[in-house]
């Protein structure tokens, strides 16, 4: 169970792959990767011009390196924007940077909507169950759309489904 703040993950993306990482050597693979294992790029299915070549390969179709596009030029640009990132995060209180630390976790409900309900509905419909924000799509006329219920735990959010039966 990952209990880092969202901070904590942006800092350890940026300074993993802008200053730690092989890329010479290894690929980006979600399907492969374990906890401190690498992936070797030359043992994945795609064959490689040029062995400086990146490769991140996509989870859906092994076949493609979604990194192959990506030009020597635009390896350096993104390796540099890494390393500014970092250094810029280390240099900020990276809480405030990054948004809510790890003392408030939302929990989100997702439920059908239609043009006619409003956010008073809504706060009227979920006001027990511990609702913090509403987050309602602009509908235009006899539409169907997404609203967003945010509470402050894992009960409230229970409540509030047991609420969201069907249609709202």
């Amino acid at each position: 169970d990952n209990r880092m703040s969202n901070a904590e993950l942006l800092f350890g993306f940026f300074t993993f792959f802008g200053r730690h990482f092989d890329w010479s050597q290894n690929a980006v693979c979600i399907r492969c990767n374990g906890s401190g294992r690498s992936v070797n790029k030359f043992t994945l299915q795609n064959k490689f011009s040029d062995p400086e070549q990146w490769y991140i390969e996509d989870p859906f179709d092994l076949r493609h390196n979604l990194a192959s596009a990506c030009s020597a030029a635009g390896r350096r640009r993104i390796l540099k924007a890494m390393h500014v990132a970092t250094s810029n995060l280390l240099s900020a209180k990276l809480k405030e940077v990054c948004g809510p630390s790890d003392e408030r976790r939302s929990y989100f409900l997702k439920c059908k909507v239609d043009s006619s309900v409003t956010a008073e509905v809504m706060e009227e419909l979920f006001q027990q169950c511990d609702l913090v924000r509403i987050h309602l799509p602009v509908l235009q006329g006899p539409q169907m759309g997404q609203a967003f219920l945010e509470f402050d735990g894992a009960a409230g959010r229970r409540k509030g489904h047991s609420r969201n039966g069907g249609y709202v």
